[in-house]
This record gives C-alpha cells, sequence and structure tokens, in this order.
C-alpha cells in the first residue's frame, strides 16, 4: 500500500509503501433448495438395471467456501428403498460431481475443492 506521509506543517512529504495483509475468517455455506425436490430413477426395464441410470440435478446442492474443504457424504441407509421397503441396490454406487467437472465421486468418499 502506498501513502503519502507529511509533516505537520506540511513542510515535508516523502511517499510511503508499506505491505498489508488481510486475514478473512473462514466463511462456508450449503444451501439446499427449499423446494425439497426429489430424485426419483425409474427401473422399468432390464437395461435400466444392467447400464444404470444417470440424473444431472443441477443446484440440487450448493456448497460455497473461501478456504479449501472437503465434502463427506454419508447415506442413512445401506441400501436404497422403493415405496418405504428396502430394495438389494446398495447406496455405494451414487455417485457425487460437482458442475461442470468431469470428476464424480462415489458417495462413501469426500469430494475435495482445491482453491
Amino acid at each position: 500500500m502506498n501513502f503519502n506521509a507529511s509533516s505537520t506543517d506540511n513542510s515535508i512529504n516523502s511517499l510511503q509503501n508499506t505491505a498489508v495483509q488481510l486475514k478473512v475468517l473462514p466463511l462456508s455455506e450449503i444451501t439446499i433448495p427449499s423446494s425439497g425436490r426429489n430424485v426419483n430413477f425409474n427401473f422399468n426395464t432390464a437395461a435400466h438395471y444392467t447400464d444404470g441410470q444417470t440424473q444431472m440435478i443441477t443446484n440440487q446442492i450448493m456448497l460455497s467456501n473461501n478456504e479449501n474443504f472437503e465434502l463427506y457424504v454419508k447415506s442413512d441407509e445401506n441400501y436404497f428403498k422403493k415405496g418405504g421397503l428396502q430394495t438389494n441396490i446398495n447406496s455405494n454406487i451414487l455417485q457425487i460431481g460437482i458442475d461442470g467437472s468431469s470428476v464424480n465421486v462415489p458417495y462413501p468418499k469426500l469430494l475435495k475443492n482445491p482453491l
């Protein structure tokens, strides 16, 4: 930062330079839309089961942070449910990713954001 230092009677002026470091406290925000959008997969054909399905739900969860962070995602259940009944589809097949990125991470692992 440059500033001009002057004597009290302004008879002497001198340009001064000093380094300034601003420290910002960590700021984090996680937003889940209030609309309560559900993610539903319909398995109506054999191909749905053998090939799997993908849905891109943009802005489903929005996370921002001004520092590096790690996001841990956890499921309450080991298996998906249909109509309230447990299926034999393991929830660890679910992957999460960052919008605009080709990186997808299986849900029990973490997603890092290197700023």
